[in-house]
């Protein structure tokens, strides 16, 4: 049950008890648990730290905060999800459906996203040390400020992404299109 509190005439609602501010809804996390699918469901914060969730459904999702970390997602459609934040730490996102995903300030480092779509993503920001990007689809991908210290881009696809002040120490540009290193 949640308690209202209205503060002194200026009509501001002061939530006591029940549901925390920031965060998920569990029922969410149940739905995504049980039918591997959520699109569009908000699952900020939500801890999915070493699940196996291959092949899952979570486009248009709010996964702002969220802990994948050692998490498996090969295959899953994120396609528009809000990662903001996140961790991702040594996740496999291998063949994902990332297009037009918000990632701005995850934590990418050592995860796979190895014949990925990352089509439009903004990663910029990002901790993306020994990330591996072999063969993904980076066309229009944001990585401003990113630090790519020594992942992997072979065969990926940079195509008009945008790379200003990224840091490259270390990282492998072999058989990547679309980038002049």
């Amino acid at each position: 049950m949640k308690h209202v509190a209205i503060a002194g005439g200026l009509g501001v609602a002061i939530v006591l008890a029940g549901a925390p501010a920031f965060g998920h809804d569990k029922k969410f996390e149940t739905q995504l648990l049980e039918t591997r699918a959520c699109v569009d469901c908000n699952l900020a914060g939500v801890d999915l730290a070493g699940k196996d969730l291959q092949g899952v459904k979570l486009a248009g999702a709010n996964l702002v905060g969220a802990n994948f970390e050692n998490a498996n997602l090969t295959g899953a459609d994120l396609t528009g999800v809000k990662l903001n934040g996140a961790s991702l730490k040594k996740a496999n996102f291998s063949k994902v459906m990332l297009k037009d995903g918000d990632l701005a300030g995850a934590d990418l480092s050592y995860a796979i996203f190895a014949g990925a779509n990352l089509h439009d993503a903004d990663l910029s920001g990002t901790d993306s040390v020994h990330v591996d990007y072999s063969n993904a689809d980076m066309v229009k991908v944001d990585l401003a400020g990113a630090d790519v210290s020594f992942a992997k881009f072979g065969g990926a696809d940079l195509t008009n992404a945008i790379l200003d002040g990224a840091d490259f120490e270390g990282t492998n540009f072999e058989g990547a299109k679309g980038f002049m290193p």
